[in-house]
């Protein structure tokens, strides 16, 4: 099933019912379709044993890299067995497509797994306010996002409007500068 890739291939916010995004996953794997899922390290107590395992920051939500003829089909093949949705952008009524730009910065913070990172799926209007910046060293060298405040620390989150949100952990200010607003 998979189409040679081309130009029209963009990041699709898509929702799973039931917890089921890991084993999307999987399959999509199978079919060389290119996803993400953010993951968060949890710790877990089974049988009285305390265990760390990767499970989805946020649950049914997944994102994957097609083009949306190939979604389409993808979505009617799997519609008994896997049901997705797509999420709309309800001002535009259309599916909401993630910048690949946008994409990179969040899978950049989403992908170390740090105990500080936070998943905002409400932001509060007073976020969105704040002033875009570019990390210039460190582990998220060349992120780009609004830098936000949380218990005195400065933080760079990267919000995919609609969906979801990625704080990082603690950013000194010295890696941080400006990006001029166009």
């Amino acid at each position: 099933m998979p189409v040679k890739k081309n130009d029209s291939y963009k990041w699709f916010a898509i929702r799973v019912t039931y917890g089921r995004e890991i084993k999307l996953k999987a399959y999509l794997d199978t079919i060389k379709t290119e996803s993400f899922i953010p993951l968060k390290l949890t710790e877990t107590i089974k049988n009285g044993k305390t265990k760390k395992e990767l499970l989805p920051a946020i649950h049914n939500l997944i994102f994957i890299h097609t083009n949306r003829s190939t979604l389409d089909i993808l979505k009617k093949e799997l519609e008994r067995s896997l049901p997705i949705r797509y999420m709309i952008d309800k001002a535009r009524k259309m599916p909401i497509i993630v910048p690949d730009e946008q994409m990179k910065h969040f899978i950049a913070i989403s992908s170390t797994q740090n105990e500080q990172t936070l998943y905002l799926t409400h932001i509060a209007p007073v976020l969105k306010n704040g002033t875009r910046v570019r990390v210039t060293n460190g582990i998220f060298k060349g992120v780009e996002g609004t830098i936000i405040r949380i218990k005195r620390d400065r933080r760079i989150m990267v919000n995919i409007d609609g969906v979801i949100a990625v704080v990082s952990a603690h950013i000194h200010p010295s890696l941080l500068e400006k990006i001029d607003n166009l």
